[in-house]
């Protein structure tokens, strides 16, 4: 086999199986939940890079009834914290990260703890209005019921860009070269053998 290839190789899990090395699978997987968790945190740096810089043009030219923007900073604002926190989270047979293999100060755990807690108890199940809510208001006079929705300042897009700085550089710099450098052995020591 090993003449026979010459030529750049897609991986795919069908071509890995082929081999039957329960050791290549591995390699393979591993690397390629990497490649995804660092794209995924790319994705998240970007969204929340737009959420602070039109955050700042809302304030800037007291834009804060233009809902429309403020509805695409809130949907950029959430899938940022979904991009991120879902991997620190179990999922079926995927891998799941590790904070203190991420953060060792104490102030950056709590701040990704309440992000996890904002996915867990807000985004995903809505059991808590942390970041705002209607308000109810009944005026006797002319008899009516209104509401009036009101969004909590956010302090948290700094917080959770620099979570995402943290976790994709590490990724990026010290995991996946790691990963890579023993796929990429393996691989041969397989080509070679066959």
């Amino acid at each position: 086999m090993k003449d026979e290839i010459k030529q750049e190789i897609k991986l795919t899990k069908e071509f890995i199986s082929k081999f039957n090395s329960k050791k290549l699978e591995g390699l393979f997987k591993h690397y390629s939940n990497y490649i995804t968790i660092r794209r995924n945190f790319r994705e998240a740096y970007d969204l929340i890079s737009y959420v602070i810089k039109n955050e700042k043009e809302i304030k800037k030219n007291n834009l804060s009834n233009n809902e429309s923007l403020i509805n695409i900073i809130s949907a950029c604002f959430f899938h940022s914290v979904i991009l991120y926190t879902r991997w620190f989270k179990k999922t079926n047979n995927k891998l799941i990260l590790k904070k203190n293999d991420f953060f060792q100060k104490e102030s950056l755990i709590k701040d990704h703890d309440n992000f996890i807690k904002l996915r867990d108890k807000y985004i995903a199940h809505n059991e808590s209005n942390v970041l705002g809510g209607d308000l109810f208001f009944y005026d006797p006079q002319k008899k009516e019921l209104k509401s009036s929705y009101v969004l909590r300042p956010w302090d948290e897009p700094n917080k959770i860009k620099q979570l995402i700085e943290i976790a994709h550089n590490k990724i990026d710099k010290e995991i996946l070269p790691k990963k890579e450098e023993n796929l990429k052995k393996e691989l041969e020591n397989i080509i070679n053998k066959h």
